[in-house]
């Protein structure tokens, strides 16, 4: 199929409920991209939110080039620069630049790491 258009709109999906367009390999579907009416494609979200969605078990990359950059797993696991995140949050780089930035646009600005016994501070 090949779509051309010379304007903004060059493929419109409307239902009048909720708008997606499933992904299938033979009979399983494996995913899905659309918006939500409150209810569908994910039961969590929001009417009118966009949603891409991974079936059970999966996971969910965005990839440029197609190498992975972002990982979400089914368990919500959350990885960059790693496929497989070991934590909620998992920063993977390959050499000492590669890291985690903070920034805000005042001086005064600080990243505040929490355990149960102590809480870090650093400025």
């Amino acid at each position: 199929m090949h779509a051309h258009g010379t304007s903004e709109e060059v493929i419109r999906l409307d239902s009048g409920n909720t708008g997606a367009i499933h992904f299938f390999e033979g009979s399983t579907r494996r995913g899905i991209i659309g918006y939500s009416n409150g209810s569908s494609i994910a039961g969590n979200a929001d009417a009118g939110d966009m949603i891409a969605r991974v079936e059970a078990g999966k996971k969910l990359h965005l990839a440029i080039s197609g190498t992975s950059k972002l990982t979400v797993d089914s368990a919500g696991k959350v990885g960059i620069g790693t496929t497989a995140p070991s934590n909620k949050l998992h920063v993977a780089g390959v050499k000492n630049t590669d890291g985690i930035k903070i920034q805000g646009g005042e001086a005064n600005v600080s990243l505040i790491i929490e355990n149960d016994a102590t809480t870090f501070f650093f400025f």
